[in-house]
């Protein structure tokens, strides 16, 4: 009976060792994720901060023209038809 207890205490004892060794596989998992996403986000802040505003504000001007040249365009092209050359 004590053997069969003590293979019993060992089936436990690995067991739990398994579930341990399981949840410590998910803690590094996710450490590495969590080192992965700062690198990224540090990566995309980095990325951001070099913008230079000045540009981007010309290009955004310079956009916002062409932009608002095509509108006038379309609305010019858009009532023409064959009937106002008649």
């Amino acid at each position: 009976m004590l053997l069969h207890e003590l293979d019993q205490g060992l089936v436990t004892t690995g067991n739990t060792r398994s579930e341990i060794g399981s949840r410590l596989n998910i803690v590094d998992n996710m450490e590495q994720a969590q080192l992965n996403f700062q690198s990224i986000t540090i990566s995309t802040l980095a990325t951001l901060e070099e913008v230079d505003i000045y540009e981007a504000v010309n290009n955004l001007e310079t956009s916002k023209v062409a932009l608002q040249a095509a509108q006038q365009s379309f609305v010019k092209i858009q009532n023409l038809s064959l009937f106002n050359y008649l």
